[in-house]
């Protein structure tokens, strides 16, 4: 069974038609999908709770204290029935279509992400944060000597054992300087572990509303020029 989480944050507007587009998408896939509210302030929490109602394999799980971006999607990971876990941006910038792939592809490895930077991949963005997720990805590349082509598409799969060991690994960052580096540091330590990762080419379309802020994701790098020493 594939287990699906969706973050979301302040996601009112959106969220009931995208998740129903992610059941449709997985017609004829075992599988749940499990809402992760990061604190949100506007009705995510009533559209959550009543979709969780009305479909029984959708749950719904809400944290406080947040946004935390990644860090409470990660405690929630030890709520998947499933035998690979998938994670995909409320916004579906990356359409649910490839879940299926993925799930599929994790026979035969045990990390399967997307990536907007591959030959067949298709990407609409802002061109501020083209250059900003171009940039952010050719120094982590260098700075770590990785060949992934995409550490931040919010598109990823891994089998259950996989994510949840390198979630503990990789540990709850109560200081929230992380930030969506989460991703970043998972794929490396990954690398380091020896899992056979593949990246998949998708079309990517930027959503008018996008939790990443590429003046506040700056922030981050600190904590990244520091993880190498970690690893």
């Amino acid at each position: 069974m594939l287990s699906v989480f969706v973050p979301a944050y302040n996601e009112e507007a959106a969220l009931e038609g995208n998740i129903r587009k992610i059941t449709a998408a997985l017609k004829g896939t075992e599988f749940e999908l499990i809402i992760v509210d990061d604190s949100s302030e506007d009705r995510t929490q009533e559209i959550g709770r009543r979709l969780a109602d009305e479909d029984k394999r959708v749950k719904y799980l809400r944290f406080e204290g947040g946004p935390t971006r990644r860090e409470n999607l990660a405690k929630s990971f030890r709520e998947a029935g499933g035998e690979h876990i998938a994670f995909i941006d409320a916004d579906l910038s990356a359409g649910p279509e490839y879940l299926a792939i993925m799930d599929g592809m994790l026979a035969d490895w045990d990390i399967v992400i997307g990536s907007r930077h591959l030959p067949d991949s298709q990407t609409k963005r802002h061109l501020l944060r083209r250059l900003f997720t171009a940039a952010a990805g050719a120094f982590t590349r260098t700075y770590f000597n990785s060949r992934i082509s995409d550490f931040q598409c919010g598109l990823k799969a891994f089998r259950r054992e996989v994510i949840i060991g390198l979630s503990e690994e990789a540990g709850y960052d109560g200081t929230m300087r992380r930030g969506f580096a989460w991703d970043t540091e998972i794929l490396l330590r990954a690398h380091k572990r020896g899992y056979r990762i593949a990246e998949i080419p998708v079309k990517w379309t930027e959503a008018g509303k996008s939790s990443v802020k590429p003046m506040r994701d700056w922030r981050m790098i600190p904590y990244v020029l520091a993880l190498k020493k970690r690893l």
